[in-house]
């Protein structure tokens, strides 16, 4: 009987005042970036929304949002909202007679990636009432950004000053690939031989028939107006086309016309330079 009681006085608690505030689920189209998955922190802005509803004769004070970070063990109070004085900006509206829209919006900084957030209502009886908690996104720096430079299908890394390979064919190919915990990795190749940068996301290839070029790689994730990462490649390729006799005994060599074409592999020095912008 006692239970029963319990279990009742529960669910009518649970009626009156569970649906009264409203935190939704985290949605990327409401934040400000440029990203499709994630946000880049000190960069773009989280947002989430909060509806209140206090049509039940519910006399409202002042409502208040908790985090707790990922390491944390309790919720930190942020960002306190009077209802009665500060409900005229886009942060808080009366979109009703007893319904008001909250919208939390701050700067995505990495430390809250993946934090939990929740939303409070405090009557003027200072009762407090509380929404479901919901998630923040993933939030990564913008340094985080993972790539592979490939010329003739042989990585290129960071970390060479020079690099030389057996070149295969009289043409130059180049590759460029990059990923990041936010998305997408935007590239930008400019190049001696090219009149237009080419764009990509996430990935980027073109052969070069030029015996030199330039080339400057930008990459960041989601946006290139902000913090880039800038790679810088000088490549040069040296031809020497030999003609010998038909006796002429090679490996690398073809017959036309009774004629053999020796051609001697060249080698391809690359120097890389990285900058940080």
């Amino acid at each position: 009987m006692i239970f029963t009681r319990i279990l009742t006085t529960f669910l009518l608690f649970m009626c009156i005042y569970g649906q009264k505030i409203t935190l939704f689920e985290y949605n990327q189209e409401d934040s400000e970036t440029n990203c499709s998955h994630g946000l880049v922190s000190d960069v773009d802005t989280v947002v989430f929304k909060a509806e209140v509803d206090f049509s039940q004769d519910l006399h409202l004070k002042y409502v208040y949002f908790q985090i707790k970070k990922r390491r944390d063990k309790a919720f930190v109070v942020f960002m306190v909202i009077d209802v009665k004085k500060d409900c005229t900006t886009s942060t808080c509206k009366y979109v009703g007679p007893h319904i008001v829209n909250i919208t939390f919006r701050e700067k995505a900084r990495k430390e809250y990636s993946k934090a939990r957030i929740r939303a409070v209502i405090v009557t003027s009886k200072e009762k407090e009432i509380l929404s479901d908690v919901q998630i923040f996104p993933e939030i990564r720096d913008a340094n985080e950004t993972k790539s592979v430079l490939l010329i003739d299908d042989v990585e290129i890394t960071p970390y060479n000053n020079t690099f030389v390979t057996n070149a295969t064919t009289q043409n130059i190919q180049i590759k460029y690939l990059c990923e990041s915990h936010v998305m997408p990795c935007i590239i930008e190749v400019s190049a001696s031989d090219l009149e237009k940068p080419l764009h990509g996301r996430g990935y980027v290839a073109y052969t070069s028939k030029q015996p030199e070029l330039n080339i400057t790689i930008k990459y960041a994730a989601c946006n290139l107006n902000g913090p880039v990462e800038l790679y810088s490649c000088i490549i040069k390729r040296e031809k020497q086309y030999l003609i010998k006799s038909k006796s002429s005994t090679t490996q690398n060599s073809f017959s036309e016309r009774n004629i053999t074409i020796t051609i001697t592999v060249p080698l391809i020095g690359i120097l890389c330079i990285i900058c940080l912008l």
